[in-house]
């Protein structure tokens, strides 16, 4: 990003232009313009993770033996089934 704006003429030295291989030295006088940062989007919740809270939604019993689900329709209850 930096580099970037060094390409566009951007940062100004001393009221000039430089170019990216430019080194600065003592009582130089640097310009660099405002940089807007985008905001970050909510993170991606992965498929797999949507599908596990979704299941622990149908869950209507547990204990140490049973598991009861209210299963909606057209999804598989065999290994291996899409």
């Amino acid at each position: 990003m930096i580099y970037r704006i060094l390409r566009k003429g951007e940062v100004r030295v001393n009221k000039k232009r430089i170019k990216p291989e430019y080194k600065l030295e003592a009582g130089d006088e640097v310009r660099i313009p405002p940089v807007r940062v985008a905001e970050r989007e909510e993170e991606a919740v992965s498929p797999h993770l949507q599908k596990v809270a979704a299941l622990a939604d149908v869950i209507l019993y547990e204990d140490d033996h049973i598991l009861v689900l209210n299963k909606p329709s057209g999804t598989a209850v065999h290994g291996g089934s899409v």
